[in-house]
């Protein structure tokens, strides 16, 4: 990619100049990088340091190379990143952890449901899985909206002294 942009190095910062303006001067002697399409004006230490780490770097990709080493980041794509790929072990077992700890609560529930009567898995289907409201249950079954909360509780409370044993 060839640069855009022109950066000398002055007391006191940079200073842009034009590509011709570049280019029709002498900057013999002076150290250019190149980075992100602009040609900046640097340091020789920083050049120096630049090169240098660019160099490790290859040195190290050759190396993984020569061992059959995969970095994450060779699964780098647009919008995705190697990295992601990753598995969190820790959160995984977590996970684990928690769909065992449901999976044994779903058990003691569906067999406390052998403890609840017709009636009263009726009423707890109609209002957890069907979403009638309490009103409209007491109106179906003659009574009050209170009455309705007092069953519904009722058998909340045999369900929890069950799982909780």
């Amino acid at each position: 990619m060839l640069p855009k942009r022109c950066f000398l190095l002055t007391d006191k910062g940079y200073r842009e100049i034009s590509m011709e303006e570049f280019q029709k001067n002498d900057y013999t002697g002076k150290k250019f990088l190149c980075l992100h399409a602009m040609l900046m004006e640097v340091k020789e230490e920083d050049y120096k340091t630049f090169y240098k780490e660019r160099e490790h770097i290859r040195y190290l990709k050759a190396l993984d190379k020569k061992h059959g080493l995969l970095s994450y980041h060779a699964l780098d794509a647009e919008g995705f990143s190697g990295e992601n790929i990753l598995v969190d072990y820790e959160a995984d077992m977590a996970n684990i952890d928690q769909k065992f700890m449901i999976k044994d609560l779903l058990q003691k529930v569906q067999a406390c449901f052998t403890l609840l009567s017709t009636e009263e898995l009726y009423l707890i289907w109609r209002y957890y899985y069907c979403e009638s409201t309490q009103s409209e249950l007491a109106k179906e079954y003659g009574i009050t909206q209170q009455a309705i909360s007092h069953r519904l509780l009722a058998i909340l409370r045999k369900i929890k002294q069950f799982v909780n044993k």
